[in-house]
């Protein structure tokens, strides 16, 4: 009975506007339209260890450039990595959804300007402040902070998807 109760308050909390009279945006944008819709379908997919999204956010040609302090040898060629590409990126998340039972990721920011790198003025960045939290139950995670830029731009079918990151880190 409590945990009907429990279904029932969120499905009335969530379907109900707030005290602002704005009604919560529903998450994970569908369609994908712009390219801040991209940027939280990103969030979303973190917080919600959700590898599928995550695999539908990024372009296929994604890199996640590393800052020096976390360059290594992620996909074990001997050769030392500064950029992750999607496969990797993508790998390692996996993993760190599967190694801990809470990831959160928190982005704040608005900025929004094309990118003066894409002739086509197609690119957008959007720098964001982020937080980071993972953690196991009672055992030690970790958290991180930062601010990074991420790039969005649309597909042939006008889906925006992240393209790239750019990761700096604060301690």
């Amino acid at each position: 009975m409590a945990k009907y109760i429990q279904i029932l308050a969120v499905s009335l909390f969530l379907s109900c506007e707030n005290s602002t009279g704005i009604v919560p945006p529903v998450l994970p944008h569908n369609p994908v339209d712009q390219g801040w819709k991209a940027v939280e379908n990103l969030e979303y997919s973190f917080n919600q260890r959700d590898s599928e999204l995550l695999d539908e956010t990024l372009d296929p040609d994604f890199l996640f450039l590393l800052p020096e302090e976390e360059w290594d040898d992620y996909n074990g060629d001997g050769i030392v990595d500064t950029i992750l590409n999607r496969e990797l990126f993508i790998s390692s998340a996996v993993n760190l959804f599967q190694e801990y039972g809470s990831v959160e990721l928190e982005f704040s920011g608005s900025s929004e300007n094309p990118w003066a790198g894409d002739t086509t003025g197609t690119t957008m960045m959007y720098v964001r402040d982020y937080f980071m939290e993972v953690s196991q139950g009672t055992q030690e995670g970790w958290t991180t902070t930062g601010q990074t830029i991420l790039h969005c731009r649309p597909d042939s079918s006008e889906t925006w998807r992240v393209t790239w990151i750019e990761y700096s880190q604060d301690e």
